[in-house]
């Protein structure tokens, strides 16, 4: 049995062992408050960057990189944009923009199990990008805001972009006084594919595998998992007692399912007053005299909210020398 990590952020990638499906599901809890904590998102903003994150895992957990993915949403609604970002070493950030003055219209209703992209997002376009450094060339999709929710959005990029059929399923909600979020994603894989794309090798969960009898029905395959992976319940994903591993072996266990290593997600930022001097230090003197407001130059995080700012004797000390 691979030994899987049981972590309250976490992403566990599987695959059904009687056909070509491979899976994650994702749980945030922790590493979700604390990329929020610093902001004064009204409830409904952090419930879509809750699943906008349990998404941005989901991308992540599928390739292979060294460097940064993000994600990131730009509309003409009351949402303006939303950007996060992962790290190939789990390190999760994230923030919103948007429009403070109809912030009475972020009606945030527990019951609803799904937010309507239409009417809060309007026209726009989710972008993927996957950045390894200066020395590597970037990749990056583009698809437009489509369906009425982040999930159908993320249904349509796949389809468009990387001609993969994919069902995925996002929640995000408070749950005992604290926001968390999950997900679940299914991808159809093509014959010539290895369904485990990233994976190591595996075990199966709970030791149950069914044995094929001549070659099953690719449609009837995928049918059957993606009615099953639509039964999962909001509490069972937002709920941090309730584990991947017993999620996923609830829904697929007649199917074979294989766990492959649990990834943990923690919350991290990269900015530094290093980081800010090494930007700065691109602007000519004169542009940087023009920054200076009451004396100072203040550089503020939009990720974390932390603040850097620097005198004209720091300037000089760090930068013009």
């Amino acid at each position: 049995m691979v030994s899987i990590g049981r972590s309250e952020d976490g992403v566990l990638p599987f695959s059904l062992s009687s056909s070509q499906i491979r899976g994650r599901l994702v749980k945030l809890g922790t590493s979700l408050n604390q990329a929020l904590k610093n902001h004064s998102y009204p409830p409904l903003i952090q419930q879509l960057m809750g699943e906008l994150m349990a998404l941005g895992v989901m991308l992540a957990s599928t390739i292979k990189y060294e460097g940064k993915l993000t994600l990131q949403t730009n509309s003409d609604g009351l949402v303006k944009v939303m950007l996060v970002d992962i790290t190939s070493a789990g390190l999760i950030r994230g923030y919103a923009s948007f429009d403070k003055r109809s912030e009475k219209d972020f009606i945030f209703d527990q019951d609803s199990q799904h937010i309507s992209i239409v009417e809060i997002m309007g026209n726009g376009h989710i972008a993927f990008t996957v950045d390894q450094g200066a020395e590597m060339e970037r990749f990056q999709g583009i698809v437009s805001l489509e369906g009425d929710t982040l999930s159908s959005c993320a249904r349509h990029y796949f389809m468009q972009s990387e001609q993969i059929e994919t069902d995925i399923f996002l929640t995000a909600g408070y749950y005992k006084g604290i926001i968390r979020s999950g997900g679940l994603m299914l991808q159809r894989m093509p014959d010539s594919q290895n369904k485990d794309g990233v994976m190591k090798p595996s075990q199966p969960i709970g030791g149950s595998v069914r044995q094929k009898e001549g070659l099953s029905n690719f449609e009837e395959d995928w049918n059957r998992a993606t009615i099953l992976m639509n039964s999962v319940k909001n509490r069972e994903l937002l709920d941090p007692k309730i584990d991947a591993q017993s999620i996923v072996y609830r829904l697929f266990h007649l199917d074979g399912v294989r766990g492959y290593p649990e990834r943990e997600i923690r919350f991290g930022c990269h900015c530094s007053r290093e980081r800010v001097i090494a930007t700065l230090s691109n602007f000519s003197q004169v542009e940087i005299s023009n920054m200076f407001v009451d004396g100072k130059i203040t550089v503020k995080c939009q990720f974390c909210n932390s603040e850097e700012s620097f005198t004209q004797q720091s300037i000089d000390a760090s930068i013009l020398n």
